[in-house]
């Protein structure tokens, strides 16, 4: 009876993570309890679509086997990283359709759209503004009001009144540029 409490206590104490003694143990809804560390996935593997906790990754970091498997940051949802028509990892960005894509979509869908690589784009756009981005790529607002002002300065009948216009408008793209 008492190696069997024992027993009990084991299977109670140990991480079917690692399959050691719980370190910091965490207690889910469910009654089962793991180590935090085992919990906090250090990394996700694209190719075995997984993530895996420090203990776990390992062979990933030193098997020739998984020198190809490509690691990121831990992601719960791990299959918005592939394509659902090819199952292929997403790595091009169609700047033509604004999306994401497989290589196999790049050869066929998007062939002859503007396609860069994913990480080329994201740089791009956390590049911070500059002047010249900005005069580049107008706003909405901006195309709007300057439309709005050049259609109408020829209807205003008085010149006062059109160059008016015309200064409002330069006021407008000077606040833009500053701002």
């Amino acid at each position: 009876m008492a190696e069997e409490y024992i027993s009990q206590l084991q299977d109670e104490l140990i991480c079917c993570v690692c399959l050691d003694i719980l370190k910091d143990p965490i207690s889910l809804q469910c009654g089962h309890s793991f180590c935090k560390e085992c919990i906090n996935s250090l990394k996700s593997c694209l190719t075995c679509r997984a993530s895996f906790c420090e203990i776990h990754i390992q062979p990933h970091q030193r098997g020739p086997a998984w020198i190809n498997h490509r690691l990121v940051k831990p992601s719960r949802n791990l299959e918005k990283n592939f394509c659902t028509e090819h199952q292929k990892l997403l790595e091009l960005f169609c700047r033509s359709d604004q999306m994401c894509i497989c290589s196999q979509c790049g050869v066929t869908e998007h062939r002859g759209h503007d396609l860069v690589g994913l990480e080329a784009e994201r740089a791009e756009k956390e590049a911070p503004a500059t002047p010249e981005t900005v005069c580049d790529a107008p706003s909405a607002g901006m195309k709007n009001a300057m439309h709005f002002i050049t259609t109408n300065v020829c209807i205003v009948p008085s010149v006062e009144l059109q160059m008016q216009c015309i200064f409002l408008l330069e006021m407008f793209l000077m606040h833009h540029l500053l701002a």
